[in-house]
């Protein structure tokens, strides 16, 4: 599942969210890529449907003390999601952590 939803992130979208041309081409790129994608299970997935994370993080969590919350972000390396303002940032940061990830399994 895409963590950003493709629907979502769009040029419109994010021109609208202040991006600049580049900016736009590079999103528009990464979209499709390895740290904006997440295995959910089959309910998770329709629940969350072409909604932004944290939205969807709100909606799944609403009852919750934020414990719960952090720690589902934390295990998929999630982190503090953002916004599609913050799309890029969440991005490379995701992209970072998947890597550490893999260098901590493989020197296990």
């Amino acid at each position: 599942d895409h963590i950003f939803p493709r629907a979502k992130v769009t040029r419109r979208n994010l021109r609208a969210a202040d991006y600049s041309d580049a900016t736009i081409e590079t999103c528009l790129e990464k979209v499709n890529g390895l740290a904006n994608l997440q295995l959910l299970n089959a309910q998770e997935n329709q629940e969350k449907g072409d909604k932004l994370p944290v939205a969807w993080l709100d909606e799944k969590f609403r009852e919750d003390s934020g414990v719960a919350r952090q720690e589902y972000a934390n295990h998929r390396l999630l982190g503090d999601v953002p916004g599609l303002e913050g799309f890029e940032e969440f991005y490379e940061a995701r992209r970072e952590a998947l890597k550490e990830r893999i260098r901590e399994l493989v020197a296990s």
